[in-house]
């Protein structure tokens, strides 16, 4: 199996974990099992079967996008993993290692995942960027699955998309977290018209002028978005593609700032950008059928793209981000620990603290203050 598995993933993370479902169907007798599993056991075996004694390749893991998810996996389910998923034997194997004793390694003393390899500066370094947010001084307690995602989005925004660079991507969320006191963006909310008001956005602006101006318009003016404005930014030269990840980004930003701004603290900070290119992989199954972009309808959601949506519910929100599969993935993870699980969005029975009635009366009142273009 692991030689089969290196060869996935020579091919590529997609395949294997297509691969990786197809050997956990029903049909072999357990269950299919969520992505954040498959990205996790997949990790689990790779850095298992690379870190042998007398193996000298590269260490496939610490580089690659999926790292930091199956990590932050292993890290909150340890404790549960079968034991078939826990490393043995040679300390160089990795995974998730708790020693022949059960002691934790003196890699991460919580107990969560315990790498220990040839390259354990450069796993550690990764690890002190990916620390649980800081909720010092919130007026609530969190939930463990809130912290979790807050830390798997956070690893989202820093690092390499589909088109941006994790530089550029944490700037995206700079100039999305700007917007939120920028003069300019005030005045023209202000304004009968937006391009009445003319002028400089706020921030840092490492991004171009154009950029900054679509992040910003998302974030302050939703409402008064038109199709002519969508298309006056496509034909001005941001690629289709870019602008759906630049959704993606400023959105999951803005989420994490309302969710600081109700439990009394300052927004989380922006991490540290990973290195690494962007895949620049377009799905093919990606096509316009009357939305402002392309997107993967559900029935055609296969291969690489078949974890994207389930079986139940498919929001529409989701499939507008289907041009850029990943964000879609993010968007799940927010809206699972934020809202309810996508699952459960028809279900009015429901509820967490609150019941679902209440949920959908503040939502909708929310909507309405902030004139809700959807």
């Amino acid at each position: 199996m692991v030689s089969d598995l290196r060869r996935r993933r020579d091919e590529g993370l997609p395949s294997a974990i297509q691969w990786f479902r197809t050997a956990t169907s029903p049909a072999s007798g357990t269950s299919v099992i969520p992505r954040p599993q498959v990205l996790s056991r997949y990790y689990v075996l790779m850095n298992r079967y690379e870190h042998d004694p007398g193996y000298s390749g590269t260490d496939p893991c610490s580089s690659a996008p999926w790292f930091l998810v199956g990590v932050n996996w292993c890290r909150s389910h340890a404790a549960t993993l079968p034991s078939s998923l826990r490393a043995r034997g040679s300390a160089r194997r990795g995974g998730v290692d708790t020693g022949s004793s059960g002691a934790t390694t003196d890699r991460d003393p919580a107990g969560g995942l315990g790498v220990r390899c040839s390259r354990t500066a450069e796993l550690s370094a990764i690890d002190r960027r990916t620390d649980d947010p800081n909720y010092t001084g919130a007026d609530v307690p969190i939930r463990s699955d809130l912290v979790a995602t807050h830390r798997f989005l956070l690893d989202h925004i820093r690092s390499p998309g589909t088109w941006w660079t994790g530089t550029e991507r944490v700037a995206i969320a700079a100039a999305s977290r700007a917007a939120a006191s920028c003069r300019l963006c005030r005045d023209r909310k202000g304004a009968v018209s937006p391009n009445a008001v003319r002028g400089r956005h706020d921030g840092t602006h490492e991004l171009p002028e154009d950029v900054v101006d679509v992040v910003h318009r998302i974030r302050s003016d939703p409402a008064r978005l038109s199709r002519e404005w969508f298309d006056g930014v496509i034909a001005g030269g941001l690629d289709v593609g870019r602008y759906v990840e630049l959704v993606g980004v400023t959105t999951m930003t803005a989420g994490m700032d309302y969710f600081a701004r109700a439990i009394g603290i300052a927004p989380l900070p922006l991490p540290e950008p990973r290195g690494g290119e962007p895949s620049r992989q377009r799905p093919a199954a990606a096509k316009l059928e009357g939305a402002w972009v392309p997107m993967i309808a559900p029935e055609n959601a296969r291969g690489a793209e078949a974890d994207l949506y389930g079986d139940g519910f498919v929001p529409n929100i989701m499939r507008a981000l289907s041009l850029v599969p990943d964000e879609v993935r993010a968007l799940q993870r927010s809206t699972n620990a934020h809202y309810v699980p996508v699952a459960q969005i028809p279900d009015p029975t429901a509820r967490r603290a609150l019941d679902r009635a209440q949920m959908e009366l503040l939502a909708a009142r929310v909507s309405a203050l902030n004139e809700c273009f959807y």
